[in-house]
């Protein structure tokens, strides 16, 4: 009787040992989720833009290598700078790359992050000609190009109590073209998208890389509603920082 139990479990275990070894195969792609990515529309190298009629830049690198880790899509979107926060309130996009959560502070709706993937550097832009300051203090009185709605923290009080007047341009490009045609002799921008210009496009930069005046990590800004796909992206962020290949993807564009 006892054998003849055991006979009838022995043919129910095996094939559920079976089951369980094909569904620890199947790989985490089975839970793969479609993400609405919003970028800025206009080109804004070497974090997006395009090249040879596709999409190139950091911004695509990246998630390009988290789609072959994580099995996710990406779609992207291009949506006016001054347009891609109230696109992400309204749930129009998913992510926003590139965000840290103090930049995000004033808004209403909830947003969940992703480990931080990068750190990026503010830097004040000099024209050519203009003298290099050495410190803040010694720009009192000056015009700085800023991005409207950015936030910097180094300068806002400064900003506030007058001690500089701020120029606010829609995006980078537009900020960097008024810089170019002597509209100010001082902005602030992304370290990259300085060094980008200054060795991918140098007659169209007329400046030099000065003070440091502000610094962060950054992430993926999210929508709520994706919190189970948090964990395989942290993950496969981790491991793409910690390998380097994150800082090669940045290196390439420099």
């Amino acid at each position: 009787m006892v054998n003849s139990v055991f006979s009838r479990l022995t043919g129910f275990v095996q094939p559920f040992v079976v089951l369980v070894g094909l569904m620890a195969a199947i790989p985490r792609h089975v839970h793969a989720t479609d993400f609405v990515v919003g970028l800025p529309e206009k080109d804004i190298p070497p974090f997006s833009f395009s090249q040879g009629g596709q999409l190139a830049g950091i911004y695509r690198d990246l998630f390009d290598r988290l789609n072959a880790l994580t099995g996710d899509t990406y779609r992207y979107v291009h949506i006016p700078a001054m347009r891609l926060m109230r696109a992400f309130e309204q749930g129009q996009i998913d992510i926003e790359p590139g965000v840290n959560p103090s930049w995000r502070d004033g808004q209403h709706v909830e947003s969940i992050y992703s480990v931080h993937f990068a750190r990026t550097t503010d830097v004040l832009l000099i024209r050519n000609g203009v003298l290099k300051p050495t410190s803040l203090s010694q720009l009192s009185g000056a015009t700085i190009g800023t991005v409207r709605g950015f936030v910097y923290p180094g300068l806002e009080a400064s900003f506030n109590n007058r001690h500089f007047n701020r120029d606010e341009s829609s995006d980078e490009f537009q900020l960097l073209l008024k810089l170019a045609a002597n509209r100010y002799d001082y902005a602030v921008v992304n370290r990259s998208i300085a060094d980008y210009w200054l060795h991918n496009r140098p007659a169209a930069a007329p400046w030099r890389v000065g003070l440091v005046v502000g610094e962060a990590d950054v992430m993926l800004r999210m929508q709520p509603k994706h919190k189970a796909a948090l964990g395989r992206i942290n993950a496969a962020l981790t491991k793409l920082r910690q390998s380097g290949e994150i800082e090669a993807i940045y290196q390439k564009y420099q």
